[in-house]
């Protein structure tokens, strides 16, 4: 049965979750033990799904990161003045899905 995202709640994580297996040792790792520390240092910001009944579908960190032009081609999409070297952008660094969810 697929699960859509409005029945879902979305929050933002203050503390470390007690449980979550994503079937990857390393994401459940970042998840579980660093995604606190790395929002205390201002490195990255994770969100996190929950289903009705308080179980963890995924979550997701946010970061700021920077695109590079490195080509000399300017783009025409902006005028001439709005031409940079560098553009902002929001990066997802880490995503994982409960391995109860997945393909759902």
């Amino acid at each position: 049965m697929p699960i859509h995202l409005t029945d879902l709640s979305f929050s933002t994580l203050n503390n470390n979750p007690n449980y979550f297996d994503c079937g990857d040792d390393d994401l459940n790792d970042f998840f579980l033990n660093d995604s606190i520390k790395y929002q205390k240092i201002l490195l990255a910001k994770t969100f996190y799904w929950l289903d009705d009944n308080k179980n963890i579908i995924g979550f997701i960190s946010l970061l700021n990161d920077v695109i590079e032009l490195k080509s000399n081609k300017k783009s025409k999409k902006f005028p001439r003045e709005k031409h940079f070297r560098y553009y902002p952008a929001v990066k997802i660094g880490r995503l994982g899905i409960s391995k109860n969810f997945q393909k759902k």
